[in-house]
């Protein structure tokens, strides 16, 4: 969710004030209804990011056993090799959300 943040999300929003003022009132009107909505829209997915890298952290220091939204937490976990000879374990939580 933190990469879909970064990349998605954050670009469209940073932009969005450009491009009302690029192309003018006229051809995009942004009212305070719209506006109000976008700010909501932004708090919304804030609010999920944070969320989702808080069952991150916690799924991790818990080593997966725990519950995330009513159900077991699913975790790969995964092998990778930086130097010869000295292998790394990571624990990769599986997305979590539920809708």
């Amino acid at each position: 969710m933190l990469c879909w943040g970064t990349i998605a999300f954050m670009p469209l929003i940073h932009n969005l004030q450009t491009l009302h003022l690029v192309k003018g009132s006229g051809v995009l009107p942004l009212t305070w209804p719209s506006a109000a909505a976008w700010i909501l829209v932004g708090i919304i997915m804030i609010a999920l990011n944070y969320d989702s890298d808080t069952q991150r952290h916690r799924v991790r220091a818990v080593n997966g056993k725990c519950s995330v939204w009513g159900s077991q937490a699913r975790v790969i976990r995964a092998m990778y090799v930086l130097l010869p000879a000295y292998p790394q374990y990571s624990r990769i939580s599986k997305p979590c959300f539920r809708v």
